[in-house]
């Protein structure tokens, strides 16, 4: 019996110190702190599990990018967790971007975009006080107010040291005359924020030689400056590629003299008239990016729109109403717009490059091209007038008729367009012929 006894006294203190030991773990070693979501979350709840290390930092200072946790001062149970980005001594200034830069060097895991609660607006530079003191509990109480200085800053003994020297010379690669600037910088003179301002401004024809200057820079947030701007050349050169082949028919039909490309917008909608663009383009066109209109933003059309009214050699827009449509058909309404269009230019064109069509009762050569407005750049270009000239149109028709939103369903079959229609039937710029589904 006293066998018996012995034998479960000792497991009983075996386990009570098996307890202790884990009891001393949890909260000296590590702490168990319950946290809801990612780990970058601003308040911290109960959920998922994160252990605190509580003994590391009595061996070493704090590192950038550790992850600090602390009480939330006003909710219980609720804890802030959050990274070192900053050390004692260093800068830290955020820009208008949201770019945080650590003593001028930009933070390259870019924690500023997300956490910036008002974009557009810089923070001044700070520089962070001494090292803080570690404890493994609550921060401590201070014990009464600050201490006040004995007297006033003492002042320097002399002037200040003048140079022994010339200064000294850079080791690195020789700088470059600075844009509209008759003097020599150095690449480690200039900081980052003026030459990520001198890679955005630079032209093309002036980027290899700033990719030649600025490619072996011993900072990072350089050298992926320069991989940016290299992108931006590539899908530069890219787009000139494209825009040769797009102007194939022009070149091959170039004996023509003037070539008008021609195309339409808004032959589906329920709603509204249908456009059609004329639009003759000089030879040696150098306008960018120009496609089928479907194929751009809206945003992209509307900076195409006026840089075609501005350099095209002649542009003509024809219209045809939802009660000619419902006369004579889509098909001829359209044609119809198309010769309309052709009538309105000032130059008269010797071919006609159309989308896909033969316009009838025109005597001018034409070459229909089955999704020409993607292969032609004088049939990319009416697409472009056409369809910016038809979306404004029912813009306006919107303020007259807002129960449809014509604003930004631009009269095709949306399903907000549908239950208008049907809740307070057609108004006069409905095409009767397209609605029957809709409305008896």
């Amino acid at each position: 019996m006293k066998k018996v006894l012995r034998e479960i006294l000792s497991t009983s203190l075996y386990l009570l110190v098996v307890l202790c030991l884990v009891y001393l773990v949890i909260h000296f070693v590590g702490q168990r702190t319950q946290v809801s979501g990612s780990s970058m979350e601003p308040k911290l709840s109960n959920e998922d599990n994160l252990i605190v290390d509580k003994i590391t930092y009595r061996f070493k200072d704090p590192e950038r990018y550790d992850i600090i946790v602390f009480p939330f001062q006003y909710e219980d149970n609720t804890f802030y967790i959050k990274r070192i980005i900053g050390l004692p001594g260093e800068t830290v200034r955020i820009d208008r971007d949201g770019n945080i830069y650590i003593n001028e060097e930009i933070l390259e895991e870019g924690y500023g975009k997300e956490v910036m609660r008002e974009p557009g607006r810089a923070y001044e530079p700070i520089t962070l006080g001494g090292p803080p003191r570690k404890t493994l509990g609550p921060p401590r109480k201070t014990l009464g107010p600050p201490r006040k200085t004995l007297g006033p800053p003492r002042k320097t003994l002399g002037p200040p040291r003048k140079a022994l020297g010339p200064p000294r010379k850079t080791l690195g690669p020789p700088g470059i005359r600075d844009f509209g600037s008759n003097e020599r910088i150095g690449t480690m003179a200039e900081s980052i924020r003026e030459i990520r301002e001198k890679l955005q401004a630079a032209d093309h024809e002036r980027l290899p030689d700033l990719f030649q200057l600025y490619g072996q820079d011993s900072r990072s947030s350089i050298r992926q400056e320069v991989e940016k701007a290299k992108k931006r050349l590539a899908a530069y050169e890219k787009e000139l590629e494209r825009i040769e082949e797009l102007k194939r028919y022009e070149k091959e039909y170039a004996a023509y003299g003037s070539i008008c490309g021609i195309d339409e917008a808004g032959r589906g909608p329920l709603a509204g008239p249908v456009v059609a663009g004329a639009v003759i383009l000089p030879q040696n066109c150098d306008i960018l990016y120009i496609n089928d209109s479907k194929k751009l933003s809206e945003k992209k059309r509307e900076e195409l729109y006026d840089i075609i009214m501005e350099k095209a050699e002649a542009v003509g827009i024809g219209y045809s109403t939802p009660e000619r449509i419902d006369e004579i058909n889509i098909l001829q309404a359209t044609y119809e717009a198309m010769r309309e269009a052709i009538s309105k230019l000032s130059v008269s064109p010797d071919l006609l490059l159309n989308d896909a069509v033969t316009i009838p009762e025109v005597s001018i050569k034409q070459v229909p091209i089955i999704k020409g407005d993607a292969k032609s750049i004088s049939i990319g270009a009416a697409s472009i007038i056409a369809k910016v000239t038809r979306d404004r149109l029912m813009v306006q028709y919107d303020s007259v008729f807002p129960e449809y939103g014509f604003a930004s369903n631009k009269g095709y079959g949306a399903q907000i367009h549908i239950e208008a229609l049907k809740k307070y039937g057609p108004c006069p710029i409905h095409r009767k012929t397209f609605i029957t589904h809709f409305v008896s």
